[in-house]
């Protein structure tokens, strides 16, 4: 049986996994999405095996991976083939348009726009996106932010039926869902964003809460601009 282990801290996007076979372990590990390596080692005794692997095993907690399953381990497969191995949605954004600026607003609004930035972290690059339940943009030419507006040269208009703006949409909209659950557990869906510095105790529940929500393909601003909705489930 192999068990299963995902690094999605900071701008990882990795797994690791193990299968015991008699006095060998064969370990297998790779980026999510893209080509596993795998490597069988013989141990002198079980307890050889065991002490080794636990130590391996602590290892990797440390850099950041957590147990995990093969359902999940074949969820984010997909999402990474389908949005690019390499990408992570990186930062999130409330937004009106005019004209060419983009104007941050401090509530999610349905009528209006959600700026996603996406980070290729193998060439540093990122994609901008505009979206709003009818439209889905792409950023050109760079932005300019001053303030709480961000000036753009240009955007191009995407087919909402496009596989990666259906994949962005996706991800965006469950991970939503996931933290409205998650939320619920501390009954902080009704109360909104705003107990979360302003109660200390609260603060540390939510946050630890928080914690434990499995952030795949998500940077941790990204998390916390879920948590702002309260109850609220992002609607795209």
């Amino acid at each position: 049986m192999k068990t299963i282990y995902i690094n999605n801290k900071d701008h990882h996007n990795k797994f690791w996994q193990y299968e015991i076979i008699g006095n060998k372990v064969k370990y297998s590990w790779g980026r999510i999405g893209g080509s596993t390596v795998e490597k069988i080692i013989s141990y002198n005794s079980l307890y050889d095996l065991q002490s080794t692997l636990y130590k391996i095993i602590e290892q990797k907690k440390d850099k950041g991976y957590q147990e995990s399953s093969k359902e999940k381990l074949q969820e984010e497969n997909n999402v990474a083939q389908n949005l690019g191995i390499q990408n992570k949605i990186d930062r999130i954004l409330w937004v009106d348009k005019k004209n060419n600026i983009l104007n941050q607003i401090d509530q999610y609004d349905s009528n209006k726009y959600v700026y996603v930035e996406i980070l290729n972290s193998w060439k540093k690059e990122r994609i901008r996106l505009l979206l709003s339940k009818t439209d889905s943009f792409k950023i050109v030419g760079g932005t300019t932010e001053t303030n709480r507006n961000i000036y753009f040269n240009d955007i191009i208009s995407i087919n909402r039926y496009d596989k990666f703006i259906v994949t962005v949409r996706s991800v965006l909209m469950k991970m939503s869902e996931i933290i409205v659950q998650t939320l619920k557990t501390v009954k902080f869906g009704a109360v909104g964003i705003r107990n979360l510095f302003e109660d200390n105790n609260f603060n540390q529940s939510v946050e630890e809460t928080l914690r434990n929500v499995d952030r795949s393909g998500f940077d941790n601003s990204v998390i916390m601009k879920f948590a702002s909705m309260g109850n609220r489930n992002l609607d795209l």
